[in-house]
C-alpha cells in the first residue's frame, strides 16, 4: 500500500518509541490485524527479519488529507524521540 511504510529503528523497541510518542500519530508496532498482539509482526519474520529487527519496527500510516509539513513534523518528533532512547 503507498500509504504506509515500516521503519525499523535498531537498538529501541518499537513498544517503548511508540509510548514516547504523541497519541494521535496512526503508528503500530505490528501489522492492523493483529495490532493487540504484543508479538513482533509475523509478516516482517516471514519477509526475513529477526524477531530483534521485527521488534523494533514501526508501521506508519498516511491518510489523503495528511501534508507534507505533518510528515516533515513526525519524521522530526521520531528522530529526536529516537535519539533520546538510544
Amino acid at each position: 500500500m503507498p500509504n504506509v511504510t515500516n521503519v525499523r529503528f535498531d537498538g529501541i523497541n518499537a513498544e517503548t518509541l511508540m509510548d514516547s510518542l504523541q497519541n494521535d500519530l496512526a503508528i503500530s508496532s505490528g501489522s492492523a490485524c493483529t495490532a493487540a498482539d504484543p508479538d513482533p509482526s509475523h509478516v516482517l519474520i516471514a519477509m526475513g527479519l529477526s524477531r530483534d529487527e521485527a521488534a523494533s519496527s514501526l508501521r506508519f500510516s498516511l491518510g489523503r488529507y495528511n501534508t507534507q509539513e505533518e510528515v516533515q513534523q513526525v519524521v522530526e518528533l521520531v528522530a529526536v524521540t529516537a535519539a533520546r532512547l538510544r
